[in-house]
């Protein structure tokens, strides 16, 4: 298999897990169409790129420290609770087909961005994908040729993002009331799980 080939795959793999970034782009996929969902799963790909640069920088070590993850954590266990709270409120509302709200491309952006940059275990999986080629003598992952590579794993990344958003617009063919209100309740009590999950390992499993 051509190397560009794996790093593409790689990139799906390493994003396609059902985390909180999945979750709010299939509901906007769902309520808002393909562009919104996209668009808000690309705020989130910005993030991975960074991320993959610094470490490619050699800025391991800071990622690694307990202050980054506690401020990263508190603010995205804050923020996850939020977005859950208001999807759950909205299941609860009168008519939310009639109230959608249409979102500019920026406001989408900036919600996959925060929800993505306030999640401290994002570093630390692609500290964990870069120790994989790090280690490897086939590969030199600290000279500037290997930067390509890494090109390729945001491809990847954003294919998967490509793919997601055109799935939840095809549901909305099958969305109605009922179901919008299941999808937002859902979406929730997903969302509060993952801020649990994070304040756990942010604040108790240290």
């Amino acid at each position: 298999m051509p190397d560009f080939i794996k790093f593409i795959v790689l990139g799906i793999s390493f994003t396609a897990a059902i985390g909180p970034v999945t979750i709010v782009t299939i509901k906007h996929g769902l309520e808002r169409g393909f562009w919104n969902a996209l668009i808000t799963n690309l705020g989130a790909v910005l993030v991975d790129a960074i991320y993959l640069i610094l470490i490619f920088f050699a800025l391991t070590s800071f990622f690694q420290s307990q202050i980054f993850s506690l401020i990263l954590g508190t603010f995205g266990f804050l923020l996850l609770i939020y977005f859950g709270i208001c999807d759950i409120k909205t299941a609860f509302s009168k008519n939310i087909l009639d109230k959608k709200i249409k979102k500019s491309a920026g406001d989408s952006f900036l919600t996959g961005f925060i929800i993505n940059v306030t999640n401290p275990l994002a570093p630390i999986a692609w500290l964990g994908f870069y120790s994989l080629f790090a280690s490897n003598p086939q590969y030199n992952a600290t000279d500037i040729s290997f930067l390509p590579n890494l090109g390729f794993v945001i491809f990847g990344a954003i294919i998967w993002g490509i793919t997601i958003s055109f799935l939840s617009h095809l549901g909305q063919k099958f969305i109605n009331e009922k179901v919008m209100k299941v999808v937002s309740f859902l979406a929730g009590c997903l969302l509060i799980f993952f801020a649990l999950y994070l304040g756990y390992n942010t604040f108790i499993n240290k």
